[in-house]
């Protein structure tokens, strides 16, 4: 999650001011490294979004699983290692209804506190309860707060993971973990849905205070952007920046295409 909204764009100008911008993070993880970036040949003429979810998985977890499955959409979980650890069952759902699972440190703290060792054990630390717990070794990472720092970098470049995945939030409409209701986060979603955006969700932390009801936003949501056209993909590494998503060097693809790890 992040504290509100324009935490994002304010994030983004400090990391590029100080040479942190995704660019390196991505360079320093080529093919040759053992983290392929995908070129993403285009097979549709329609746009592609990817809902992404942070922070959990958390009891809200299963009612996001159930509206996907209903509709047939794949997501990516970028969870948060403590959460996976107290609810390894539902971690191992996510892993085995197909989604893709990123790394969202473990305790979700502003990684410009941190030591480099702490930094580290953070992100090597979720690494390895998603693996134990799923089988799967994320490769993408997202900061929480969707800020950079030199110390969580070089961990991400040493574990050829990828880093600095952002989001795509072109409106003004609040986010989901400030509690705008069902049709808030529908406003927000079919707002902000243009062709490779990755779309900032939650499923742990501050949504668990927004009441039961606000999750019924996905079901209106996905039918309103399949009604306009609208496919559903995953995150993986790509070989430039995206200008949509704040620069991360990340793309949208059909799942079917998302290399399995």
């Amino acid at each position: 999650m992040i504290t509100r909204r324009r935490a994002s764009t304010a994030a983004v100008a400090a990391v590029a001011l100080s040479a942190l911008a995704c660019a390196p993070v991505a360079e320093a993880n080529p093919s040759r490294a053992g983290t392929p970036a995908h070129r993403g040949t285009p097979t549709s003429t329609r746009p592609i979004v990817a809902l992404t979810f942070d922070d959990g998985p958390s009891a809200l977890t299963p009612q996001v699983l159930r509206v996907l499955a209903k509709h047939n959409v794949k997501a990516t979980f970028f969870m948060q290692g403590s959460h996976v650890a107290a609810n390894p069952a539902l971690a191992r759902r996510v892993a085995r209804e197909g989604h893709t699972i990123g790394n969202h440190s473990y305790s979700h703290p502003n990684f410009t506190s941190l030591t480099p060792e702490q930094a580290d054990t953070e992100i090597t630390s979720t690494n390895a309860v998603i693996q134990s717990v799923t089988g799967v070794k994320p490769v993408l990472f997202r900061y929480p707060f969707g800020v950079e720092t030199d110390s969580g970098n070089a961990v991400i470049r040493r574990e050829q993971m990828w880093g600095g995945v952002m989001w795509h939030w072109a409106t003004s409409d609040p986010g989901d973990f400030e509690c705008p209701g069902r049709r808030g986060v529908v406003e927000y979603v079919v707002g902000n849905a243009v062709d490779q955006a990755l779309i900032l969700l939650h499923d742990g932390n501050d949504v668990l205070d927004c009441g039961a009801r606000q999750v019924r936003f996905l079901d209106a949501a996905v039918t309103k952007l399949k009604a306009r056209g609208f496919r559903f993909g995953v995150v993986v590494p790509a070989d430039g920046p995206s200008t949509v998503n704040d620069q991360s060097w990340v793309q949208v693809v059909e799942p079917t295409r998302a290399t399995r790890r």
